[in-house]
């Protein structure tokens, strides 16, 4: 399914791989000390070692992206990249409110929308199994334009409140979305009727679709139920921890503005300790390139971008001795 082209250069790269360390200093303050040891032990710092990941990720992701199409259903791949290019932005987006802003409640929310679709795409893509990814990926498009069609089916009238004008641009609209929303659902039905998984189980194919159940935990031809997963059980795709699993299901006291997010810390250790966890997570974006497209296609993806960074910092550094002698 995860086919590219291998371009001919192949440039040898460090394997990404960054699991955080907590180091416990007041129970009663959410976020401990946390590091990457592999990340101090090189001497790098959370700046560094973040933009050096960046490097890597949005350039294969960029590359890997040719030829594909990011908003057309029939071309999965073309919909992972582009939800890694979403999940890159928001990694740009935890940086920048660590660094410069300092806004912890924020960050801790952009945390949790990137591990929440770090999920997605693992649940999604990272299993062997390509029928299983085409009845997940099928399923999750059907799941969120049932929900899209049922927000736009409310039954509004004109009120007054605006104009006669802007009620019926935005009534084209809302009509224009939901028209949308029903050929994709339409396109999705059709899709699946066509999916093995029916001939191979019809009583639960029939129950994952009615409910449109992207979350399904297992699909044979013996169940009778199926067991839908919640997101504690997702978090446990990019992280074995059941602490670490754990604070990314706490986050939503911050999403939510719940009374814990008014305990807040914002010491130099949690933004630290946000900017590990930050590139944590992009190390786990950067394995799943590497286990879908296989490890040389993408690092050879990356590689003219790495290679243009190297020349450039050359030439920085050359300029610089000239202006020195």
């Amino acid at each position: 399914m995860c086919h590219l082209r291998q371009p001919h250069k192949v440039i040898k790269l460090q394997q990404v791989n960054f699991p955080l360390h907590h180091h416990p200093r007041n129970k009663n303050i959410l976020m401990s000390r946390i590091t990457i040891p592999e990340m101090e032990a090189t001497g790098n710092t959370p700046e560094s070692a973040f933009s050096q990941i960046m490097l890597l990720a949005e350039s294969a992701t960029k590359r890997l992206s040719v030829g594909h199409r990011k908003n057309d259903l029939t071309d999965a791949v073309g919909t992972l990249l582009a939800m890694g290019q979403n999940f890159l932005k928001q990694a740009k987006s935890l940086q920048a409110l660590a660094e410069q802003e300092q806004d912890a409640m924020s960050c801790y929310g952009l945390i949790r929308m990137q591990a929440d679709n770090l999920c997605v795409m693992y649940r999604i893509y990272a299993n062997k199994d390509e029928a299983d990814t085409t009845f997940r990926y099928l399923l999750y498009f059907l799941d969120g334009n049932r929900k899209r069609k049922e927000v736009l089916s409310f039954d509004y009238q004109y009120d007054g409140y605006c104009t006669k004008e802007e009620y019926d641009s935005i009534h084209n609209q809302v009509i224009s979305a939901r028209a949308n929303a029903d050929s994709i659902i339409e396109t999705c039905l059709r899709l699946l009727d066509n999916h093995p998984y029916k001939i191979l189980n019809p009583t639960l194919f029939q129950k994952i679709v009615d409910n449109s159940n992207w979350k399904y935990e297992s699909f044979d031809a013996t169940l009778t139920k199926p067991r839908k997963q919640n997101w504690e059980d997702l978090y446990a795709l990019i992280d074995i921890r059941p602490n670490i699993q754990s604070f990314y299901s706490y986050t939503s006291q911050y999403v939510h503005g719940l009374s814990n997010s008014l305990l807040l810390g914002e010491s130099t250790d949690d933004f630290y300790s946000i900017k590990c966890f930050g590139i944590s997570l992009l190390g786990k974006y950067w394995e799943l390139l590497n286990s879908l497209f296989g490890k040389q296609i993408v690092v050879n993806a990356a590689a003219p971008s790495v290679m243009a960074f190297i020349r450039q910092c050359m030439d920085e550094y050359l300029s610089g001795k000239k202006s020195k002698e």
